[in-house]
């Protein structure tokens, strides 16, 4: 196989890639098996997820797979396997305000905050400015 080919193949393998991550479409391919391969490798990366870093499903409870199925759905797949895709998914969480408050210390941890001390201070902060935010806007709490 040519340098060409295998560069064209690879583009190919890419682009098919992005399509059923982000649930586009490809001419010519049967949409419905898409839709069901695109579904069935968002369900493949939520299991791999949970199964190398169980702290985020049980964390999240119930609402994990909500949650795993909207992030992926809008993210392609990392090259750095399922410990990238937790570590995007825990700044997605962040991203959009929907990290619960016990796994701050896990998302500060992962972006580079190792001491206690840090990530306690950091949210300390954030919690008061977000005080102040309400008494601005609503008034005294």
């Amino acid at each position: 196989m040519s340098a060409n080919s295998r560069t064209k193949m690879s583009a190919q393998q890419t682009a098919l890639m992005q399509v059923l991550t982000l649930q586009g479409t490809i001419p010519g391919f049967d949409q419905a098996r898409l839709a069901a391969t695109s579904l069935s490798l968002i369900q493949k990366r939520e299991r791999t997820v949970a199964h190398a870093n169980p702290f985020i499903a049980s964390a999240l409870g119930s609402s994990y797979s909500d949650l795993f199925s909207e992030y992926a759905k809008s993210h392609v797949i990392p090259s750095g396997g399922p410990a990238s895709d937790t570590k995007k998914f825990i700044e997605h969480l962040a991203e959009h305000d929907l990290l619960p408050d016990h796994l701050w210390q896990e998302y500060f941890c992962r972006n580079g905050w190792k001491r206690h001390q840090n990530w306690c201070v950091i949210l300390r902060r954030a919690m008061r400015w977000q005080k102040a935010y309400i008494r601005r806007n609503t008034g005294p709490i």
